[in-house]
């Protein structure tokens, strides 16, 4: 248990968690002027092919061709999914917490990691300061105004969940990365630039949501103007928009040695030179966060998924 509190500790110091005062409340959609022209429901394809990987450059490569989601998983998309869970007695509700199965992790005895079992786990916080998703009378829905922003407050088992309902794959490190580098090795989805407040949402980067640091809706630096918000297009090579800033991203890869999960992209509550497409957090499965969520990738011509991992 010490080490599991420990790595917490060190997780919230890199995510800048505000832990012991109440988070003030963000500025309501309904109030900024958008003209948002990016399609949630989009995806772009990624075809295989080498690229430049991590920190220190290795040389990789993705053998199949995939599609990627051009924005992150919306509060409206998982609130579909949840509403089509409940009824198939695929999830439960305990104290406002959602809780669905997994099948566990492969355990290796390494020295940092613990074993996840087959079980139930936590897919979902309804409980937290920012959640925009509600449980009414049966029915899961999104607060007034925020269909349309990355969802949050779900963990690496509810992204995972969602996925393989779906016939997808929550995004791999190879897939993601490649995604967001692209072929000639650019530092951020956009190219080589460094952040400005115009081409990503960071730490204090002054949108119009920026009133405490927040999520803008998926797809918002569309190279258009917002009221008097004037954005870039921060979309990647290939096309998907959010890959640096916003809210972080869960990966579905395990990371190394550990039971730890990947998570990539940076926040909202990140400085700019934390959304390098190779800078890497991570954190236990069931951590939920206001700062992450997750996209999700699929195979071209092909299943992504074995017939026996589908949920429904």
């Amino acid at each position: 248990m010490k080490i599991i509190i420990n790595i917490s500790i060190i997780i919230t110091g890199l995510f800048l968690m505000i832990s012991c005062s109440e988070i003030p409340e963000d500025i309501h959609p309904d109030t900024v002027s958008m003209n948002l022209t990016v399609n949630e429901n989009d995806w772009v394809l990624v075809e295989k092919g080498e690229f430049i990987s991590g920190l220190n450059e290795n040389e990789n490569e993705v053998p199949y061709d995939y599609e990627i989601m051009v924005t992150e998983v919306t509060y409206s998309q998982y609130a579909e999914y949840l509403n089509s869970a409940i009824k198939e007695n695929l999830i439960e509700i305990e104290d406002g917490f959602i809780k669905g199965s997994y099948k566990g992790d492969a355990f290796h005895k390494m020295r940092h990691e613990f074993e996840i079992l087959e079980g139930n786990y936590i897919y979902y916080n309804l409980n937290g300061i920012k959640c925009r998703m509600k449980y009414d009378d049966g029915i899961f829905s999104v607060r007034e105004g925020y269909g349309k922003f990355p969802v949050a407050y779900v963990s690496w088992f509810g992204a995972n969940a969602y996925s393989l309902y779906y016939r997808y794959n929550l995004a791999s490190l190879e897939e993601w990365e490649k995604a967001a580098r692209g072929g000639d090795n650019r530092t951020f989805p956009w190219g080589f630039e460094e952040p400005t407040p115009d081409i990503a949402n960071y730490h204090h980067s002054k949108d119009p949501f920026d009133h405490e640091n927040a999520a803008t809706p998926v797809g918002f630096y569309n190279g258009e103007k917002h009221g008097d918000f004037q954005t870039r297009n921060n979309k990647s090579v290939y096309g998907s928009y959010d890959m640096a800033g916003n809210v972080a991203e869960w990966i579905g890869t395990v990371q190394h040695g550990s039971h730890l999960r990947l998570i990539y992209g940076g926040s909202f509550m990140e400085y700019g030179y934390n959304l390098r497409s190779f800078t890497e957090n991570s954190s236990v499965p069931e951590y939920c966060s206001f700062q992450v969520g997750f996209r999700c990738t699929r195979k071209v011509d092909e299943e992504s998924v074995e017939s026996d991992q589908i949920l429904h």
